[in-house]
């Protein structure tokens, strides 16, 4: 089965990268940059849609079958992001990843979209909490997304804490030897 089937990928690339510095889109990491490293692994899957959640104004110079979308409210974080990537596509799931988690492998990211169920998304848990980043989201929750947007909170962590209570994310640990993918490069010192 395609693991991508009934699916949008939808990479999160908007961010202000302040304490890293520089955009970390434009990174340069094993010889890519890491916006082409991640467009490559969500190409893998084979979704029905490739879009990017960027920044307004910042030119990433994508081949014409990558949406670019921009969050309608500049500097209000992931969930802004998500916001714009449901209201781009009717896929039934989007799977997101962070362009700033370049260990991500193809293996895991195909887990976790084959983990999925019909309406229902999936949600990485480790011993710290959820990684709201590495997720597969159902279409159920764009309405409560837009609301927790508009009502100004902004944290996924809380809008993910509602979806699980109200069953429309399943929760998923890996293993302890797979946590590594999941890392996010955030500052200098976060690079290998």
């Amino acid at each position: 089965m395609n693991p991508g089937a009934d699916l949008a990928a939808v990479l999160f690339a908007g961010g202000r990268s302040t304490r890293m510095g520089m955009d970390k889109a434009f990174l340069s990491w094993g010889g890519a940059r890491l916006i082409d490293r991640q467009l490559a692994l969500l190409r893998t899957l084979q979704p029905d849609e490739l879009i990017l959640s960027g920044r307004e104004g910042v030119v990433y110079g994508m081949p014409s079958e990558i949406s670019v979308v921009v969050d309608r409210e500049p500097g209000l974080g992931p969930l802004a992001g998500l916001c714009a990537a449901f209201a781009a596509t009717r896929s039934p799931h989007l799977i997101v990843l962070a362009v700033d988690m370049p260990l991500m492998t193809r293996e895991l990211l195909a887990e976790l979209a084959g983990r999925r169920r019909a309406g229902r998304g999936v949600m990485v848990r480790f011993s710290g909490g959820p990684e709201p980043l590495a997720a597969v989201y159902p279409r159920s929750m764009q309405m409560r997304a837009e609301a927790a947007l508009r009502g100004g909170c902004l944290a996924l962590r809380e809008l993910i804490a509602q979806a699980l209570v109200a069953g429309e994310l399943d929760e998923w640990e890996p293993g302890e030897e797979q946590a590594r993918a999941f890392a996010n490069w955030n500052a200098p010192g976060d690079l290998p």
